[in-house]
């Protein structure tokens, strides 16, 4: 009768654990009694006895059996305590009684003579949830005499994904409250139901394929944005190229120049706070990579691709990204980038060849996680989004062996033939912090076979206030674009500083003055933390920035409003011209108010700055 100590948190019904042990023993034929320490207010009388009058320990060692000793982590240091060390030490524990101990904190004086059963919690075994749930539910459906009570696909998923700190307790608490306040009426309990059962980290989601089903169908098709891919940009992306390249020079009579500054680059601020980097799912250059990596397996199927070299990555991609969309920048205001449709063209074609070149070395997509330089900016920007992918924990570690929406699916078992092998940016979606690396490309959600990826709409930018934690590399980046800003504005800047603006006319000259533009707001804050001796490492306090750096470019672009407009009417009347054979005159014109770009401008700033402030 060797004495057994019962390890675990509180709610884990440890008494049951200790019954367990003593009815399936050689003496389950005999007595079973149970002092909780918790609940009884003289322990040491109903044990040891008092006044003349005998305990349960002396009136168990007459029969023989097992006292079950349950929350002993209440008893303090004293006598009590000495007394219950004694009932576990040999020598000195009674022969005919087998002592159980229940404990929700370790105790290292009464269990190291004992066998110890640690009892894991409800949130290390979510397998668990379902089949208990299940069970509390029809419990109290055949005490109220309710017939056909259950629960939902996605109520079950959503009590998986709950951590319950209370346990088992918790878990039948939940589901006797939600079946008491359904009152009979709904028989099948759904996921709305068990809205207080949520993480911090979960609360003010909608999952927006619940709520919409076709849009899950439509994912799970592989129609959009794989099958859009496959089919639109390898004839798309040629012609936009060959457009700059080999049609007129000036955005006034080239469809495509047009296309890329007027609609594409302003668009993507645009999205950004709604669908993240969603326009990675779908940018030509790393899906020409894909072609790329596609034609490299069928010809070479044996030779494999190398290991991403992933700590290197980390180490000195962020910087790598910087300085490439450094020289991006200073390229564009130096040499009018965005009025030289083959420079343009020149740019997208070299972006294309590092992916290209990425994906003939790297499997999947290496370039745009560690090395496209408009990535990092789209990546940043990405936390601000009201939308986000993500996967229930509970139902990845209890019921997913395959893990498909990383891997891939084999190509018997994939959805659609149209879906690539798993992630492209190689990360779970159990393993997102937040939006900077995911793509919105939903390739999780045609490959999971539970249906357990979710699309959530959420509060705009929550990531900032709840998991962001800034790095350098960001940090750097963040006053990289403060310093664009000025940067695109610099004729002006000069003026103001009553510095002759034809020292841009120089390309040498021009090309050291943005570098300076884009160092001088970073070197300034470095050296403010510097002179105040707060002891500031970069990426430190620079969270807020996020915020309100999202606000100077496309307040930026606000002040061109009339300007892109104009060029907007252009684009439509040469895609009448070009593709329509339509008159030109028939086309319909664009024209931007200054009050109401001033209104803009203004209304950008200030919603970017408050953001900062209260970050």
């Amino acid at each position: 009768r060797h004495p057994v100590f019962v390890l675990g948190e509180a709610g884990l019904k440890k008494s049951h654990i200790g019954a367990l042990v003593h009815y399936t023993s050689a003496d389950s034929h005999l007595p079973l009694v149970k002092v909780d320490f918790e609940a009884t207010r003289d322990p040491a009388a109903v044990l040891f006895g008092s006044n003349g009058s005998s305990g349960l320990l002396e009136s168990l060692q007459q029969t023989g059996g097992t006292l079950l000793l349950n929350n002993v982590h209440v008893v303090p240091e004293g006598p009590l305590r000495r007394r219950l060390q004694g009932l576990l030490l040999p020598g000195s524990r009674p022969s005919s009684v087998r002592i159980v101990a229940t404990s929700a904190q370790p105790m290292a004086d009464l269990q190291q003579a004992s066998t110890m059963i640690k009892v894991p919690p409800l949130r290390a075994r979510p397998a668990d949830v379902k089949e208990l749930a299940a069970h509390y539910l029809q419990l109290h459906a055949t005490r109220a005499g309710i017939k056909g009570l259950t629960m939902d696909a996605p109520a079950l998923r959503h009590l998986t994904s709950y951590s319950f700190p209370l346990n088992l307790d918790e878990l039948r608490t939940i589901v006797e409250r939600v079946a008491i306040q359904a009152k009979g009426e709904e028989l099948e309990l759904c996921e709305a139901d068990f809205w207080h059962a949520t993480e911090e980290k979960d609360r003010h989601r909608i999952n927006l394929l619940d709520t919409f089903p076709a849009i899950r169908e439509l994912l799970r098709s592989g129609a959009f944005p794989v099958g859009f891919n496959r089919i639109v940009k390898p004839y798309g992306y040629p012609l936009l190229l060959a457009l700059l390249f080999f049609g007129p020079q000036d955005r006034a009579h080239n469809l495509g120049l047009s296309a890329v500054w007027c609609w594409w680059w302003p668009s993507m601020f645009l999205l950004y706070p709604l669908l993240g980097r969603w326009w990675c799912s779908v940018c030509p250059f790393m899906v020409t990579g894909e072609l790329v990596q596609e034609w490299r397996s069928s010809l070479w199927p044996d030779v494999s691709f190398a290991k991403w070299p992933k700590q290197a990555a980390e180490k000195w991609g962020p910087w790598l990204m910087l300085a490439l969309f450094s020289g991006i920048l200073v390229w564009e205001d130096v040499w009018e980038l965005n009025d030289n449709a083959y420079l343009t063209g020149s740019l997208l074609a070299l972006i294309t060849a590092g992916a290209v070149i990425s994906g003939l070395i790297f499997p999947r997509r290496f370039w745009c996680r560690w090395l496209c330089p408009i990535g990092g900016m789209n990546g940043l920007f990405a936390k601000l989004s009201a939308t986000e992918l993500c996967s229930n924990q509970g139902v990845c570690s209890a019921e997913c062996t395959s893990y498909y929406c990383l891997k891939g699916a084999p190509p018997d078992e994939s959805r659609h033939s149209a879906v690539p092998p798993g992630c492209p940016m190689a990360s779970h979606s159990n393993s997102l912090k937040d939006n900077a690396v995911c793509t919105m490309c939903t390739t999780c959600v045609a490959m999971c076979p539970h249906d357990n990826v979710e699309l959530r709409l959420r509060p705009p930018g929550i990531d900032l206030w709840t998991t962001h934690i800034q790095s350098a590399g960001e940090a750097s980046l963040l006053f990289l674009l403060l310093g664009a800003v000025y940067l695109h504005r610099m004729p002006h800047v000069l003026s103001l500083l009553h510095i002759d603006p034809s020292l841009l006319d120089s390309q040498l000259t021009f090309c050291g003055v943005a570098l300076a533009a884009l160092s001088v707001p970073g070197l300034l804050l470095w050296a403010a933390h510097t002179a105040v001796n707060v002891g500031w490492a970069l990426g430190s306090g620079a969270s807020g920035m996020t915020g309100s750096q999202l606000s100077p470019s496309p307040a930026y672009h606000a002040t061109l409003g009339p300007t892109i407009m104009r060029s907007s009417a252009s684009f439509l009347t040469l895609a009448y011209a070009y593709l329509l054979g339509l008159s030109a005159d028939s086309a319909p014109g664009l024209a931007a108010h200054p009050a109401v770009v001033t209104f803009l401008q203004g209304g950008l700033l200030a919603l970017g700055t408050s953001g900062s402030l209260v970050l």
